[in-house]
């Protein structure tokens, strides 16, 4: 159940500030949870599930690494498919390649 906060301007502060560190807007984090940007927008109006928020978490860090990938080259791509290989894969697949 969703509640609604009377200073709803402070909701979810922690995750907005953690888009902004990671240089992620509020558009790319909705686009990796195949939602509307303002579906999304209204969503951080609310108080948040634990799934929910993990959900967050794990598209705004993908997000920053889609947008890394696509202005650093190649060799962090590999860097990346060592270190994180579920993250790889994710980032792969979302984009139609194989490997």
């Amino acid at each position: 159940m969703l509640t609604f906060c009377q200073g709803r301007e402070n909701m979810n502060e922690d995750i907005k500030r953690i888009m902004a560190d990671a240089g992620v807007k509020q558009w790319q984090v909705a686009d990796e949870l195949h939602k509307h940007e303002q579906t999304f927008y209204r969503q951080l109006r609310y108080e948040l599930s634990e799934q929910e928020r993990n959900e967050i978490l794990r598209a705004i860090e993908i997000a920053s690494a889609r947008a890394a990938l696509h202005h650093s080259g190649y060799k962090k791509v590999i860097a990346l498919k060592q270190s994180d290989p579920e993250l790889y894969a994710k980032l792969m697949s979302r984009d139609g390649n194989d490997d």
